[in-house]
C-alpha cells in the first residue's frame, strides 16, 4: 500500500512540474489561480486527508479521527515539530513549511482554500492558486 500512495505523490508532482512550464514558480505569480492548480490542490490534500488517517491509526490505534483538527492532535501528541519541517525548492529558491500553522493550533491557508474551492467552487474558484497547489503538495 505505502508504494501506492508513494507513487500518487510522484504522480502529484509531476503534474505541479508540468506546470511549471506554464506559470514560473515566483512569489509574484502566487496567486495565479486555474483549473490545472485546482485539481493539484484537490489530489494533494484529498490524498493528505488519506495519508492522515493513515499516520493516525499508526500512532493511536484506538481513535478515529475525523477531520484535519482531529488529525493535528494525534499528529502533534506523537511529533510536536511537525509544524516546522520545511520542504526546500532550491530551483526555485523556495523554503516552505507548509504545516507551520499548526504551531498556532490553525489549519494552514491552503488547507482552508481546499475547502472553500470543493464546496464553494462559484464563489471560491479563485483560490485554487500556484501557492495553494505547491503548499498542498509540499504538505503531502
Amino acid at each position: 500500500m505505502e508504494l501506492l500512495n508513494w507513487e500518487y505523490f510522484l504522480a502529484i508532482e509531476d503534474d505541479l512540474i508540468n506546470a511549471s512550464r506554464f506559470v514560473e514558480f515566483a512569489e509574484t505569480n502566487f496567486k495565479t489561480f486555474s483549473i490545472e492548480f485546482a485539481r493539484i490542490l484537490f489530489a494533494s490534500s484529498s490524498e493528505f486527508d488519506v495519508m492522515a488517517k493513515a499516520l493516525c491509526h499508526e500512532i493511536e490505534s484506538t481513535q478515529r479521527p475525523k477531520n484535519i483538527d482531529e488529525y493535528r492532535k494525534i499528529i502533534l501528541s506523537q511529533f510536536p515539530k511537525f509544524p516546522s519541517f520545511e520542504i526546500k525548492i532550491p530551483r526555485y529558491g523556495l523554503i516552505l513549511k507548509p504545516w507551520n500553522s499548526w504551531q498556532a493550533n490553525d489549519n494552514p491557508t491552503w488547507w482552508n482554500s481546499y475547502n472553500n474551492v470543493k464546496h464553494e467552487r462559484n464563489r471560491c474558484y479563485q483560490e485554487a492558486t500556484l501557492e495553494n497547489a505547491i503548499y498542498a503538495t509540499a504538505g503531502l
